[in-house]
């Protein structure tokens, strides 16, 4: 799901027109429908309009745009106070 997420940000938006990114269950637990579907929801926000080119079409473009990393741990393991300091390193590392 983050592979094709990723993918069609590098194929359609350009970085100045990325809004932002949402993932999302539609209900808990999330377990029991991921064995039904094996899925979860993202929607992508982005000011690139309705009629998306490839911006291979655009702009010559060398290697990806965007890069994703799924940072996981359950709530009972240090909850969103240790997400929150995974996230802020791991940005920190990128640049």
């Amino acid at each position: 799901m983050f592979n094709k997420a990723k993918q069609w940000l590098n194929k359609y938006i350009a970085p100045h027109d990325f809004v932002a990114m949402t993932v999302f269950e539609d209900e808990h637990p999330l377990m029991e429908r991921e064995r039904e579907r094996g899925q979860r929801n993202i929607t992508i926000y982005h000011t690139a309009g309705n009629n998306l080119k490839p911006l291979s079409e655009q702009m010559e473009i060398v290697g990806d745009l965007y890069s994703l990393e799924v940072i996981s741990n359950p709530e009972s393991k240090g909850g969103w106070t240790q997400k929150y300091e995974q996230v802020l390193q791991r940005m920190e590392q990128s640049g």
